[in-house]
């Protein structure tokens, strides 16, 4: 990577971070390109040499978070050879990872991707359910397993993911808890409530067990950056993410375009 095209991957994830914070204050309907390179120090042109529009800047947050968080979980529950519950511990670990290193980006993501184009908008959804159907299926594996005991997989997706997205809106960098101590104790929280009472604890993942996150993880990261994420602020080390699965959209008119369309439930059908 040349220095020129560092710089450019650098100032495009300034254009989004900044473009994420005018969204969360003023609604995406209530910011403009003008807004965005204004609270950069910079002129509208070298703004629009890298987003036509604020359309497209949305679409980038919403590419950089929901599809990455899609495609990471996929990974994992498709490793059936994997624990259910390491592999559970594994999704929320990664999800949590991905949202606390861009919360802003993520809320933007679930409040405003009505505001997409109807292709980008279905291509969103979709990516919503499979996350959904990610967590639904490592833990319908736990219970014809013996180890998870809930009445419904699929509720018990929704409530896991409810946990690991509503962390983009209450976490603060710089409090007493770092990350892994979040991820740590939401973790335990989880598993205590979906684990079946008298289920033996699974073993500790072994060296190749980690080794391959370790790999699944370099390599998502690697296309996060060739996307143009963030190069500038602390990455997770393993990313991976609905955005809030299970969680309505925000009922804020003025967030949202003059159409015929219901607040909607990620991971809805």
């Amino acid at each position: 990577m040349t220095k020129r095209t560092r710089k450019g991957e650098i100032f495009r994830a300034a254009i989004i971070d900044a473009a994420a914070r005018l969204f969360i204050e003023r609604g995406f309907l209530g910011t403009n390109i003008q807004d965005v390179a204004n609270a950069l120090g910079v002129t509208r042109t070298a703004v629009y040499y890298y987003f036509k529009n604020k359309g497209a800047i949305l679409d980038a947050i919403t590419e950089d978070t929901t599809f990455a968080a899609k495609t990471m979980a996929a990974r994992l529950s498709a490793d059936r050879g994997r624990d259910p519950t390491q592999a559970l511990r594994g999704l929320m670990a990664q999800q949590i990872d991905l949202i606390l290193a861009s919360p802003m980006r993520f809320r933007v993501s679930d409040r405003d991707a009505v505001n997409l184009s109807p292709k980008k908008w279905a291509e969103v959804r979709a990516a919503w359910r499979g996350i959904l159907e990610s967590f639904t299926q490592v833990i319908e594996r736990g219970v014809a397993q013996g180890q998870f005991d809930v009445v419904n997989a699929r509720v018990a997706a929704f409530a896991v993911l409810g946990m690991c997205n509503w962390t983009a809106r209450w976490y603060k960098p710089g409090g007493g808890l770092g990350t892994s101590d979040i991820i740590a104790m939401m973790t335990d929280m989880a598993l205590k409530a979906v684990r079946r009472p008298g289920a033996s604890h699974p073993a500790a993942p072994s060296l190749a067990d980690r080794f391959r996150l370790l790999h699944a993880d370099v390599n998502a990261l690697e296309r996060l950056l060739t996307a143009g994420g963030d190069s500038t602020a602390p990455r997770p080390i393993r990313p991976a993410g609905s955005i809030d699965a299970g969680v309505k959209k925000s009922s804020n008119l003025t967030n949202k375009r003059q159409r015929p369309r219901t607040p909607r439930q990620q991971g809805e059908t």
